[in-house]
């Protein structure tokens, strides 16, 4: 068909940029595979010099975000095949010399033009539970399609490396890019990275508040890309059986320690309602200000898994190995299960009863803290550049949709979390009294997450057997809990 080339001395209207541009929200199609299309059926059917619609004019007409466009016409950026010309707008540039050239071998024109090779990138991961595998073989998948100049190539964990070695072994072998906790160990192991991508994460469409100030230096050298999320999941099926309704509201109307005493009273011999009583502990969150942690504060949390008798029967509160609780829940003898989806589909998401799940909701002022995953680039690497492309699009709207979708963690594009499957319209409410902690440090957060989840059992264990009053086990935690505040200042 005729090359077209349109009046260049003004800016298209909304209606020409519909008719060029326009993208189908409801077709299941990403926006930005549909603007890409879009953008370059426009430059195949357009002469050279053609100008193109500003960011800004598609945003306006197209009703979607410039994050959608600037992802989409970054590669034709980057090919060279749009050109900007400042305030003048964007072009459609004039054909490569090396397309004209492509057939003709290098050593004939005296070695003069040079030919780039595509090259590899090793991303080194651990995350090889089913799910979080397919995740990342689909995300590697559609950069891999859209780069031009970059493979990501997954290089797996040697399963004899612990935590404890993680940081050593990341410094002796050759890998460009690793995923790991965002913590302050990286800049002895990662790169440091440009301004551009460690100020995107404080822009307004990211979700920066969630990241403390002695967080946001740790960026220089990686840069999270989601975070946890705790969920409370539950068999639909046994709760049928039983006879236990509107459980998504009754959470969601924070009722869920009565909701679990009316399960413990129904639920038939050999199975369990809830599992790990201190996961309930944790998971109901923490005082804003870590120095408001007291008796009080300790008494208001027991209280609300006390508030009803049988909590002895409720909970599992001897535990046998660390994932007894995973497991009951997966061969139907748990109703619900507090859990990350790390540990709920570490045996796959094909269980033999239908799986509900709703965000785990927090007690009145309190807060929740996490763990951010975040991606460096090693300083083993000799491919910075295709690294930091990585990382980009790590960030960009079509991989934090996906990562929401595919992992059930809220990603760092604030955006993006509604992908999040079976989510909660107070999700949004919800995640802005998250806060993220350096998992690898001294900080109080990281101390008490640990103290919540390891050091209180016995005590609740007394509590289950009502052996020690809800008076005294409030007391014990307080004492046990300052003595390892003293033992940490001391130690530091």
């Amino acid at each position: 068909m005729p090359m077209i080339l349109l009046d260049n001395s003004r800016a298209m209207n909304n209606t020409e940029i519909k008719k060029y541009f326009a993208v189908d929200t409801a077709s299941g199609e990403h926006l930005k595979e549909q603007m890409r299309k879009r953008v370059e059926g426009f430059i195949n059917t357009h002469e050279a010099g053609t100008r193109l619609p500003s960011g800004r004019d598609m945003v306006e007409a197209l009703d979607i975000s410039r994050i959608t466009v600037r992802n989409a016409m970054q590669s034709f950026f980057d090919s060279g095949a749009i050109i900007s010309r400042g305030r003048h707008g964007v072009f459609i540039a004039e054909k490569s010399r090396s397309s004209i050239l492509k057939d003709i071998h290098p050593m004939a024109m005296g070695g003069g033009v040079s030919v780039s090779k595509i090259q590899t990138l090793k991303l080194l991961l651990y995350e090889n539970i089913p799910f979080q595998k397919a995740f990342w073989e689909e995300i590697i998948r559609r950069f891999n399609k859209h780069s031009q100049s970059f493979r990501v190539q997954i290089e797996w964990l040697p399963q004899t490396v612990n935590q404890n070695d993680f940081e050593e072994y990341l410094r002796n072998c050759h890998v460009d890019l690793f995923q790991h906790a965002v913590n302050h160990n990286s800049e002895k192991s990662a790169q440091k990275l440009p301004d551009e991508l460690i100020n995107m994460i404080n822009q307004p469409e990211y979700r920066h508040e969630v990241f403390p100030p002695e967080m946001k230096p740790l960026f220089k050298h990686m840069l999270p890309v989601h975070f946890n999320l705790n969920f409370i999941y539950w068999n639909a099926d046994l709760a049928k059986a039983v006879g236990l309704n509107d459980i998504r509201q009754r959470i969601r109307r924070n009722e869920l320690s009565a909701l679990l005493a009316e399960a413990t009273a129904k639920l038939p011999d050999g199975k369990t309602a809830c599992g790990h009583i201190w996961d309930r502990l944790a998971f109901m969150g923490q005082p804003a200000n870590l120095e408001d942690i007291n008796e009080e504060y300790f008494i208001r949390q027991l209280s609300r898994i006390f508030q009803y008798d049988n909590a002895g029967a409720t909970y599992i509160y001897r535990q046998q190995y660390p994932m007894e609780a995973v497991e009951n829940f997966h061969a139907g003898k748990q109703l619900f299960l507090d859990s990350i989806p790390t540990h709920a589909y570490v045996f796959g998401n094909n269980t033999n009863f239908e799986l509900s799940c709703e965000p785990c909701p927090l007690l009145d002022g309190n807060r929740q803290y996490t763990a951010a995953m975040g991606l460096g680039i090693s300083r083993n690497s000799s491919n910075y550049h295709g690294g930091v492309e990585f990382i980009r699009f790590m960030l960009s709207e079509e991989a934090q949709e996906f990562l929401a979708s595919a992992k059930s963690c809220p990603p760092v594009l604030r955006g993006a979390a509604g992908r999040i499957p079976q989510t909660s319209p107070q999700l949004e409410t919800l995640l802005q009294r998250y806060r993220i902690y350096d998992p690898y440090s001294q900080s109080q957060e990281c101390l008490f997450m640990n103290y919540l989840t390891y050091h209180t059992r016995n005590i609740l264990q007394q509590l289950c057997e009502k052996s020690i009053s809800l008076e005294d086990a409030a007391s014990a935690m307080f004492k046990n809990w300052s003595a390892q505040i003293d033992e940490a200042v001391a130690g530091f």
